[in-house]
């Protein structure tokens, strides 16, 4: 079963609905996944991963491989 997590910062407006819409994706084709948010926001590990919240990972791949990191967060 593939690793899925949502890496996002505090109060990001997106990550609710990116939460529900993953969810409803998952429910249809893989319904045992199990998904992780992950607050990157005190992880330098992470924020290497992280091109702006939400950001949803696959087995550690953007789902989005053409997003374009950003520098500020918040």
């Amino acid at each position: 079963m593939p690793e899925i997590r949502i890496l996002h910062t505090p109060g990001c407006s997106a990550t609710p609905i990116t939460q529900r819409l993953l969810r409803e994706v998952l429910d249809m084709l893989a319904p045992e996944s199990t998904v992780t948010c992950q607050d990157v926001s005190r992880d330098a590990s992470a924020m290497s991963l992280f091109a702006g919240s939400p950001t949803v990972l696959v087995d550690g791949r953007d789902l989005e491989p053409d997003a374009v990191p950003i520098d500020g967060y918040g």
